[in-house]
């Protein structure tokens, strides 16, 4: 099945870099969650389970079934730990450089990640910018894959794993991750996306070695607080009103002040993360909280502004909603509307 979409051109190729691995143990852990894509696998022979910290077995592969290509795709660490579910599974691998010289270009446009039979995660490859590849000694244009749709918790397990953390806050962030901070709202509200966060920072993996368990944790403790104050400079003026959200930032730096403790490269998180807290806790607690205005309407005939509001989940905007022709319709609709009631509205 795997090499079903392929050409007879791209199986002659993979037939020379092909290598046969079998391992006789079940329970064998090929590789774990979090790790460094380095191969594609192919089941010739057994069954595998694919595990995922915090939710177990997601789902078994059998003969014929492939794991391992969305890490290679991607460039991203693994999103799920396999483990031999039977004795003697037997295995073509093919390795990160040959998948990146045979595959990388005529791969399908469309990845899709499954749990229990079901679409979790569907990426499709798309040009990485807009420099030109016709030009003389023009290098192959390359391509990234950006997310398409997915469930809530996994977009967000998504954007974690693949957050760069060489990165500082004044430098930006990836374009995905801002999309991801801007509009999560639309699908995962901060009702959903606290509780998520807080799981998130506190996971254990399972598998591996006491190091490489202590190496995801940390690096998975550092994305959250990376995403959570991201979260924070974007929402910071609004966030005052949530009380569930304030109550999140509180006991979110609680934990990461615990960890800190112990943990040395948290130290350096900490103070920002503490001035946001109290920044938006003192707020929220404040006689006449401050509003920053988001919307401001000018009178163009006597040049006077109107009373600067600021805008509560109740008032109604006008909304865009684009089509995949990109055109799009304006609705006029209240800020806190769910997604049904959106489409309730088109």
């Amino acid at each position: 099945k795997a090499l079903s979409h392929l050409s007879t051109t791209v199986k002659r190729e993979l037939a020379g870099v092909l290598v046969f691995e079998s391992h006789p143990k079940a329970g064998t852990v090929l590789f774990n969650q979090g790790e460094e894509g380095t191969s594609w696998y192919i089941i010739l022979k057994g069954s595998v389970n694919v595990v995922i910290y915090g939710k177990g077995v997601v789902c078994t592969l059998h003969e014929g079934d492939d794991f391992g290509k969305l890490a290679l795709v991607n460039d991203a660490p693994r999103a799920a730990s396999i483990v031999l579910r039977e004795e003697n599974c037997h295995f073509l691998r093919v390795d990160k450089e040959d998948f990146n010289r045979i595959l990388r270009d005529v791969e399908a446009n469309t990845v899709r990640l499954k749990e229990h039979d079901q679409d979790v995660l569907v990426l499709e490859k798309v040009p990485a910018g807009n420099r030109p590849f016709n030009q003389v000694n023009a290098q192959p244009l390359q391509h990234k894959y950006i997310v398409m749709s997915g469930t809530p918790e996994k977009i967000l397990e998504h954007f974690l794993e693949t957050m760069r953390l060489e990165s500082t806050l004044n430098e930006g962030m990836d374009a995905g991750v801002n999309d991801f901070v801007t509009m999560h709202c639309v699908f995962m509200p901060n009702n959903q996306l606290c509780p998520a966060l807080m799981a998130h920072y506190h996971a254990q993996p399972s598998q591996g070695t006491e190091q490489e368990k202590l190496d995801y944790a940390l690096n998975n403790k550092r994305r959250v607080v990376r995403l959570v104050l991201l979260w924070a400079a974007f929402y910071g003026d609004v966030l005052p009103e949530e009380e569930a959200a304030v109550a999140f930032l509180e006991q979110f730096y609680v934990s990461v002040s615990d960890d800190a403790r112990v943990i040395t490269v948290l130290k350096e998180q900490v103070p920002e993360l503490e001035k946001t807290m109290k920044q938006i806790s003192e707020e929220a607690k404040g006689p006449q909280k401050k509003h920053k205005v988001l919307l401001q309407h000018f009178n163009v005939s006597d040049e006077r502004t109107q009373k600067r509001q600021p805008i509560r989940g109740n008032d109604e905007i006008l909304f865009k909603v684009y089509c995949v022709d990109h055109t799009y319709t304006t609705i006029r609709i209240a800020v806190l509307s769910s997604v049904k009631e959106v489409l309730g509205a088109i």
